[in-house]
């Protein structure tokens, strides 16, 4: 039998164990909140710190390197270093794993350690803009500087070492960069373990009629996780010697003191001896003109054949090593005691270039003619072009007796055939060249780099502008479109554009090939001076000038699909043919706002392109046309 007071006890044990419970739960749960929060605080700011880290390292630009300590929390499980995200993955009791994710301005790769306490992290630039976090690949040579000649090959060994902890996998050597045809790479080991070496050949063959000049590119290594670039550049010197040819006067001459002339098959700086020859230091004077035509006038000389040497040296110090000669004759004495010729003698004009039949582009508007005369004087000469039955002058000049002149005609020549001559006069007779024929083809190329540009993104960023940022972005998720403003005006007026292609130089994405559409803008926009930061004089995604809305966010454009281009995901130069804008917009069918550049797929995919700020590679318009 239970009495009452048992019976209470009982029920009170039970009201007690229950609460005891309640309480447990309430308290274990509190301790995993607390815990959370202390991880999820730790987390963020080790990201917080990294991400501040790598924005400083992109202001200060490539070749900037900086160490960053932070404290990694417990139970990390992974790290975000792509595109323009930083971050760490953390394993929470009872929530599964929790991205901490911070955007950075920068394109990033690499890893961040995984490992509880504190930890040193480098952050670099390279050249490329593109931003290292953590270990990665070496290489060495880190940089590769040679000066080869025309058809010089050379084999260089590359080291590449696995400065991580962790396994990288795909590793592949590549190249990018205008000289990048000049490349044959082998390949590194695919996978390298962790302190792992590997090496391949990279090498180098310099085309056999390759131009003087300074050239680069790069050597990629990269892999999953993993990116390294060796900047190769490659100085091609100019090795050819000059040569010298069609010396004036020839034959006999009645002037004492002959103006001397001469070419150059490139340009120099020319001098010259009479009756020796002499090395180029040692001669007797120097050539006016540092072009390809050159001229000295002489002193009186006695009658008499004379022998002129000449020697020529160009720009980088390529010097003839033996002289170019010719002669002629001095006669002065002969007609009359010394007496000047009669002026009123017969003038011979002699059409010289350009040739009869020729074709003429844009830019080619220079004709040349010898005047001679036997009175050593000074003429006056005009330029006649002839279309069907009509004769029109396209400018004057002056000419001195028996010596190559030019006039450049003085207004434009469209496209068509014509006829020319050149008249003289030394003010007592005239003389009348000959015609020549030529045919006029005005076709021309130039490439057109923008004035302005940057990009827009939408979401959280959408009141940022990136105006002097090295990059331009397109994004499909939450928006990110690139705004580029180039110049047509220089394009004659009336020019038929038989090509315009769009370049723009992809250096990050994954995945893909992505459709990329390009609009014609409807609103003019200002780049902006900031990389990041709140727009205050720049395009955003809401503002077009920092101030003043689209009328549609993202950027206002006529819809009309311009040109469209499946993008891969392999670096290098990408290309929109935007022949028929670019034709319109010359035409002032449409004033010009620029172009906008947006990524149309659906999905999340980042792509990222060099802008003009960062200096090579960047974007650029290719047009040729007719006029």
């Amino acid at each position: 039998m239970i009495t009452k007071k048992a019976q209470s006890s009982v029920e009170y044990l039970a009201l007690l164990g229950f609460l005891l419970l309640i309480t447990f739960i309430f308290f274990m749960q509190a301790n995993r909140e607390i815990g959370q929060k202390i991880v999820d605080t730790t987390a963020i700011n080790a990201v917080e710190k990294i991400a501040a880290t790598v924005d400083e390292v992109y202001r200060l630009g490539p070749g900037t390197k900086l160490y960053v300590s932070v404290d990694i929390p417990p139970n990390v499980e992974g790290s975000i270093a792509e595109q323009h995200e930083v971050g760490l993955q953390v394993r929470v009791p009872d929530a599964g794993i929790t991205d901490v994710i911070k955007i950075v301005d920068g394109t990033v790769i690499g890893a961040i350690p995984l490992r509880q306490g504190q930890a040193m992290i480098t952050v670099e630039m390279l050249d490329s803009g593109v931003i290292i976090i953590g270990c990665g690949l070496a290489a060495s040579p880190s940089s590769i500087i040679r000066t080869m000649s025309p058809g010089d090959s050379e084999t260089i060994t590359i080291n590449v070492t696995n400065a991580c902890t962790k396994e990288f996998m795909g590793i592949a050597s590549s190249a990018s960069g205008s000289i990048s045809s000049w490349m044959s790479l082998t390949q590194p080991l695919s996978s390298l373990a962790p302190e792992q070496n590997s090496q391949f050949d990279a090498t180098i063959t310099v085309p056999g009629l390759q131009a003087p000049g300074t050239y680069s590119a790069y050597i990629i290594i990269s892999g999953s996780d993993a990116y390294f670039e060796i900047p190769v550049t490659i100085t091609v010197p100019d090795l050819t010697i000059p040569t010298a040819y069609n010396g004036a006067p020839t034959g006999t001459t009645n002037d004492p003191s002959p103006q001397l002339s001469v070419y150059s098959g490139e340009a120099a700086t020319c001098k010259g001896s009479i009756g020796a020859d002499e090395p180029y230091s040692s001669m007797d004077f120097t050539f006016s003109g540092t072009g390809v035509y050159h001229t000295y006038q002489t002193n009186a000389m006695a009658d008499g054949l004379k022998t002129v040497y000449v020697r020529c040296r160009d720009s980088t110090g390529n010097t003839m090593a033996s002289s170019y000669s010719w002669s002629f004759t001095v006669n002065a004495s002969s007609g009359g005691g010394g007496n000047p010729p009669d002026p009123t003698g017969p003038i011979t004009v002699t059409l010289v270039s350009p040739a009869d039949g020729a074709t003429l582009t844009i830019g080619q508007d220079n004709f040349q003619y010898i005047v001679t005369h036997s009175a050593s004087m000074v003429f006056s000469c005009e330029l006649l072009i002839k279309s069907g039955l009509v004769e029109a002058g396209y400018g004057t000049g002056g000419a001195n007796n028996n010596t190559v002149e030019t006039i450049a005609a003085n207004s434009s020549i469209t496209s068509g055939s014509y006829q020319w001559r050149v008249n003289c006069t030394n003010g007592y007779v005239w003389g009348v060249s000959s015609y020549r024929s030529f045919t006029q083809s005005n076709t021309a190329s130039t490439t057109i780099f923008p004035t302005k540009d940057t990009y827009i993104l939408g979401g959280s960023t959408r009141n940022q502008n990136y105006g002097v940022s090295l990059t331009l972005l397109t994004k499909s998720s939450s928006g990110g479109n690139t705004l580029i403003y180039s110049d047509v005006t220089g394009i004659p007026s009336g020019a038929t554009i038989t090509s315009a292609t769009l370049y723009m130089n992809l250096y990050s994405a994954s995945g893909g090939p992505y459709t990329h559409v390009v609009n014609r803008l409807t609103q003019s926009w200002l780049e902006g001076t900031d990389n990041g930061a709140t727009a205050t004089n720049g395009a955003s995604w809401d503002k077009y000038d920092g101030v003043n809305n689209w009328a549609t966010s993202g950027g206002d454009h006529d819809g009309v699909a311009w040109a469209t281009t499946s993008v891969t995901s392999a670096a290098g130069w990408k290309t929109w043919d935007i022949t028929t804008l670019v034709q319109a917009l010359v035409d002032g069918t449409y004033p010009n706002n620029g172009l906008i550049i947006r990524n149309t797929n659906t999905g999340s995919s980042t792509l990222s392109f060099r802008s003009s700020e960062y200096g090579t590679n960047a974007p650029y318009i290719a047009i040729s046309y007719t006029y």
